[in-house]
């Protein structure tokens, strides 16, 4: 199982072939238009898009025959964008809950971005037990984890509870804030950021054998301002 997150930087009917070099079984593309909206090629064996206008929001795509995506039963609006998807073959399934987290000026700052993640982490707490990853763009970073309440270390810290954690942090041993690779170029000024993440149950991490953060050099030929994050595991 192949897992890719990206943000797309909208228009991703125009993109999605440059993600073919990754070989993904399951795509979480925030910035994704509603494709089935949209004239394109169906290059996709199942689609689920959540979003206000159709035109920005967060695609979940399973590229694989073999898998099929289904919305958990208990997912709510209520939060933007954090949705948790099943996802199952003949044999076995584990829950992806699809990230990408918003700001909206009606809320307090801590129920904002990371604040939206840790508010949807505590009501879905109940299926965090079962084998899970939690993948997308957080807009998130410890650096910032003075500016608001529930920070970014809060929910580094509820996963770990769950024996779930960052892969990439996990595999390099680097600590929370102290990336040496980055994930976004801030256009103005250009600045790099490790905000996008991939976390996984400890049980899935285990039986991984690739992870990979895409070079920032790609930016260009990609057209986003974030790279490609890979998660494969037997």
């Amino acid at each position: 199982m192949r897992i890719v997150s990206w943000n797309c930087r909208m228009a991703f009917r125009n993109k999605y072939k440059k993600m073919y070099r990754y070989n993904p079984d399951i795509m979480v593309i925030p910035e994704c238009e509603d494709l089935s909206k949209k004239k394109h090629e169906v290059f996709y064996n199942d689609f689920k898009w959540v979003g206000l206008d159709g035109k920005k929001g967060l695609g979940i795509f399973s590229l694989n025959e073999k898998y099929n995506l289904k919305i958990h039963e208990n997912y709510t609006e209520e939060f933007q964008y954090i949705v948790p998807v099943v996802v199952s073959d003949d044999d076995e399934s584990f829950l992806l809950f699809a990230v990408w987290t918003k700001g909206n000026k009606s809320m307090r700052k801590e129920e904002t971005y990371i604040g939206q993640l840790y508010l949807a982490l505590l009501r879905y707490e109940h299926l965090l037990n079962e084998k899970c990853i939690i993948a997308g763009d957080f807009n998130s970073n410890a650096i910032w984890d003075d500016l608001r309440r529930n920070n970014h270390s809060t929910v580094v810290e509820l996963l770990m509870k769950k024996n779930i954690s960052s892969v990439y942090h996990k595999m390099s041993g680097e600590e929370t804030g102290k990336e040496t690779v980055y994930t976004y170029l801030h256009n103005s000024p250009k600045k790099p950021y490790h905000i996008d993440y991939i976390f996984a149950s400890e049980s899935l991490i285990s039986k991984s054998n690739h992870f990979n953060i895409e070079s920032m050099a790609l930016l260009s030929e990609l057209n986003s301002d974030h790279v490609p994050l890979i998660f494969e595991f037997k």
